[in-house]
């Protein structure tokens, strides 16, 4: 649609309760009728009717009956490149299955059978129902017996590859009643809505039963019965038929929205088996009939609004990733083989993620792991995450968002989104209510559509407490629950966690630990598996070959250069490495327990170098490495290179700069074990120098001629000292309890 007329489009957005009113059945009799030759329409290549008589599809020249014997000869005719009737073969698997519905691909329909494309493109409402008493009538020549199952189970066509693609901004009322190809991202889905496809209507007097067939959404109510009694028809729900409907709402891709404007959405609606199949995050390509429909100024009166509401009538689905695969199969195959062979593939893999960023390898392979992921385990009821959370530190200018959207691009699902601008609510769902229905509709967040994926978080650090308190549920048990407005639940948000924060001040002081330098709290900075420092240190060799490598890529010098393994092939190696479950072996567990012990001797019994956490993060990035191996087991070497990883990331993250040594303590009270003993003995010192009715101010001069410290640090300890019962705080005076 024009931009001129974007505006008008978002604000006649179809809701979910006028979805909810519609009926999508059709009827032949209702698209075709008998049309003098004074009112038919020519349509080039297409025949006109020989008989005055003749059946033809209203407003049209199309002949009804031409057109389902055409359709007839090519189901029986088509063959693929090994002489295969594949359209035949399908009415034997419907009649097997007992499950009638066949899809058609539309480039094979070519040659004299190409008017055929042409008027399901133009007319879909008219000739599908035709299509459908075509395939009906060729089971019935084949398998007679199946006549009570084909009435009982409605025919219906599903339409592939129909070639007339459409941005959804771009939709038009020209567009309108023809078959369209929209590509987006599932936002919203209703529930599973009750359709009626057929009423039965009983007698209360005679109990005589008269079924009604709906027609474009209408159903004609019997006045009559046969018993002579008027308006004595009552509608039975048990003796009448429905189908599932459901409400799906897609958006525009955020790759092709255009900078600045706000993503255009469109409503779909999908009946019978095709509802209850699409979830938020999903990404698909959607064919099927662009409508549009008046609505009522209000329940009272006839009169519709000027504007129409528009939406898609679906008639297939495809998910992207899934159509990425079914592409050519058998060359990915033999690309993923050949890659799983070479030498030195964690060395290529990284280096083709982000490749126009320059060095940072050991970053790179980091979040390689992270796209591969560990294996998620379900013991005795519990669910233990296999997703690697990782956190990128550094000064400004590094990359780090660079990093994140391009993590971003090799998933198909996830979702990248600032810290800054995100809310609570926006990261895990929000409760909205309909203006014009008045119903409460949950809408998925960030971290509930990047289900499955990876959630790209850049300015970590600037996030609001309120939004930053909902991650810690989401990081650990991955999920999001929600209570609010009558709605009680619990979302998966099962995604990994990418995030890149700067440092207070935007720049990092060795001089203080990670605490001092980021503003996030300990708890949250303990559920990352890896944390990677990048600073922007001056080093004249790696300064020229950085402006060099930039300078060249700004001057186009390189765009004859590919990465080692491309963007596609990369994709689809990360997607067939996370299909492997690999097991751990006895070499590797005792491998990951010596090192996990390693790692706790790291303090000499002092300080805590490790938790259970740390051992989780080992099992986790020895499991993603062996997927990147393409390995159904772990090795000695996944347990090496995780090893490495975590020990590199604990030197970042965890050593107290005043002592030089790993301490978890850091991480998990915010206080290091120097700091905490030193705290200890400035108590102590307190409870000696008090006596009967010390004030706080003399009570600083006492302490601060054995130690330096400050008024503040006094003031805190002896709060701490009041809750511990031991002393007694009363304004400024202090006494001993």
């Amino acid at each position: 649609m024009n931009r001129e007329n974007e505006e008008s489009q978002n604000s006649i957005a179809f809701s979910f309760e006028d979805a909810s009113q519609l009926q999508i059945n059709m009827s032949t009799s209702q698209c075709s009728t008998s049309l003098s030759s004074e009112d038919r329409e020519i349509l080039p290549g297409v025949k006109n009717p020989t008989q005055e008589n003749a059946r033809v599809v209203w407003g049209t020249t199309i002949s009804i009956e031409d057109t389902i014997d055409l359709f007839k000869e090519f189901v029986r005719t088509h063959s693929d490149s090994s002489g295969r009737l594949t359209y035949l073969e399908k009415i034997d698997e419907m009649n097997e299955i007992e499950k009638y519905v066949m899809k058609i691909d539309c480039r094979d329909l070519t040659g004299r059978y190409a008017e055929l494309r042409q008027q399901i493109l133009k007319y879909p409402v008219e000739i599908l129902p035709l299509l459908e008493i075509g395939v009906a009538d060729l089971c019935l020549e084949k398998y007679p017996l199946t006549k009570k199952n084909i009435e009982n189970s409605k025919v219906q066509i599903l339409l592939q590859n129909v070639g007339n693609e459409k941005e959804i901004r771009d939709l038009a009322p020209p567009d309108i009643d023809t078959v369209v190809e929209v590509v987006g991202i599932v936002t919203k889905t209703s529930g599973i809505i009750p359709d009626i496809t057929k009423a039965a209507y009983v007698c209360r007097k005679c109990k005589n039963t008269l079924e009604t067939e709906v027609v474009r959404g209408v159903i004609s109510e019997p006045v009559d019965c046969a018993c002579g009694e008027k308006f004595s028809m009552e509608m039975d729900s048990v003796l009448s038929r429905f189908q599932d409907k459901q409400i799906v709402k897609i958006q525009e891709l955020p790759e092709t929205s255009e900078d600045g404007l706000v993503p255009s959405t469109i409503t779909a609606i999908a009946c019978s088996f095709l509802a209850d199949h699409l979830i938020p995050g999903d990404r698909v390509k959607i064919t099927g009939v662009f409508r549009a429909v008046p609505l009522k100024l209000n329940y009272i009166h006839s009169t519709i609004k000027s504007a129409f509401k528009t939406y898609v009538e679906m008639n297939s689905f495809e998910k992207i990733s899934e159509r990425t695969k079914k592409e050519n199969p058998f060359k990915t195959l033999e690309k993923i083989e050949e890659l799983r062979k070479s030498e030195n593939i964690y060395e290529k893999l990284a280096d083709s993620l982000a490749p126009k960023i320059y060095g940072l390898a050991d970053v790179k392979k980091a979040l390689l792991l992270q796209l591969f992921g560990g294996v998620t385990k379900f013991l005795s009821g519990a669910r233990f995450r296999g997703d690697i959370n990782v956190l990128l530190v550094g000064d400004p200018g590094v990359a780090k968002s660079q990093l994140l959207l391009e993590v971003r691009r090799l998933t198909d699902r996830g979702v990248y989104t600032s810290g800054k601008g995100s809310s609570a609510v926006g990261l895990t769902a929000n409760v909205t209510r309909d203006p014009e229905s008045g119903q409460n509709i949950l809408e998925s967040g960030a971290l509930v559509i990047s289900d499955g994926g990876v959630c790209c978080i850049d300015e970590f650090d600037k996030m609001a407490e309120s939004t930053r308190s909902v991650l810690h549920e989401a990081m650990e048990q991955q999920s999001v629950s929600v209570a609010k407005a009558g709605i009680i639940t619990t979302l998966n948000a099962r995604c990994s966690i990418l995030a890149a924060c700067n440092p207070v001040g935007s720049r990092y002081d060795p001089k203080k630990n990670i605490l001092e330098n980021l503003n996030i709290p300990p708890t949250l900075l303990s559920r990352f598996d890896v944390v990677c420092l990048l600073l922007d240190k001056v080093d004249a060799k790696r300064d020229k070959e950085i402006s060099t490598h930039i300078i060249k890529l700004y001057a186009g010098a390189e765009e004859h250069e590919e990465p080692p393994i491309a963007h596609e092939v990369l994709k689809q190696y990360v997607q067939e490495g996370r299909r492997i479950v690999p097991k751990i072996k006895e070499e590797a567990g005792e491998a990951i327990s010596r090192g996990y012990e390693e790692l706790r001797s790291l303090g000499h019994g002092k300080t805590v170098t490790a938790t259970p956490r740390q051992l989780e993060s080992i099992i986790r990035l020895s499991e993603a490495h062996a997927r990147m191996r393409l390995s159904e087991e772990v090795q000695l070497e996944d347990v090496n290179e995780a090893m490495r990883l975590i020990k590199d990331s604990l030197h970042i993250y965890a050593v107290d700069p005043i002592t030089g040594s790993i301490d978890m303590d850091l991480i998990h009270t915010g206080k290091s074990s120097a700091s905490i003993k030193h705290e200890e003995d400035i108590k102590e010192e307190i409870m000696k120098a008090l006596g009967k009715g010390t004030t706080i101010s003399v009570l600083f001069e006492r302490i601060s001629k054995i130690t330096r410290i400050t008024e503040k640090l006094v003031i805190s300890l002896v709060e701490e000292l009041q809750e511990e019962g031991k002393v007694i705080l009363d304004g400024m005076y202090v006494t001993p309890n």
